[in-house]
């Protein structure tokens, strides 16, 4: 009897110890195949001698593609889509379902604007926007200060002014959220002293009315609907 009792428990434990094992590798088996189809898709932007028919060929394969965002020694080399109504946040370029989902634009982002925000996953398998937060090191941040953001109209280079950590929806953060497309001088620059007093550090750079920006956005796990953001000034 005992030892049946004991076959039981083992059967048991390990079935027990097979469950947790699958519900930690799931998570990372699933980022890996959407990071297949994502490199599928970085491989065509590096084969032709004209960038901007690449970025046309993606754009006539999904309408909703925007352009493509990429940071040089980071795993941040992703299409960025448009808003629609959040679908992107669970979806892949293919409109599959992906729990990465896939960067995407704020809802006031267009071509041609002042301000435009690109949001994305902090992934716990280190894909997607997770690689923002190693903008918490000043160092890091002079080593990586340029963000290529290319659209089907432009090949354009950005520079790294801001990082900062703030809270979502909260009194007691900043919403920087709230200035994207077009900005009057006066929302520029709030926006522009409100980047300045959160920021960890100075990179000694600043911004002027007149500059065209990409910010870009990430979940922060240290506080409760907590971010962590980037923002860059096309190069002058």
């Amino acid at each position: 009897m005992k030892k049946t009792l004991k076959i039981i428990v083992l059967f048991v434990l390990l079935g027990l110890f097979a469950f947790c094992m699958a519900k930690i590798a799931t998570p990372h088996i699933e980022s890996e195949i959407q990071e297949q189809k994502f490199e599928v898709l970085t491989e065509k932007t590096k084969d032709t001698e004209n960038p901007l028919d690449m970025y046309l060929e993606l754009q006539a394969q999904n309408e909703d593609f925007f352009g493509w965002i990429k940071i040089d020694g980071t795993h941040i080399d992703y299409p960025v889509m448009r808003n629609c109504n959040d679908f992107y946040l669970r979806h892949n370029f293919q409109k599959e379902y992906s729990k990465s989902g896939t960067p995407y634009i704020s809802e006031g982002s267009e071509y041609n604007r002042d301000n435009i925000i690109i949001y994305g996953h902090n992934m716990k398998t280190d894909t997607m926007f997770h690689d923002l937060t190693k903008y918490a090191d000043k160092d890091f941040c002079e080593k990586h200060k340029i963000v290529h953001f290319n659209t089907p109209f432009e090949i354009v280079d950005y520079e790294v002014v801001y990082a900062f950590k703030t809270v979502a929806y909260s009194e007691y953060g900043f919403d920087y959220y709230s200035y994207d497309g077009f900005l009057t001088e006066e929302q520029f620059n709030k926006f522009n002293i409100n980047c300045a007093s959160c920021a960890l550090y100075d990179t000694g750079k600043s911004l002027e009315y007149g500059d065209e920006l990409i910010t870009l956005s990430t979940c922060e796990y240290s506080r409760y609907n907590g971010r962590f953001v980037i923002v860059a000034r096309k190069m002058r």
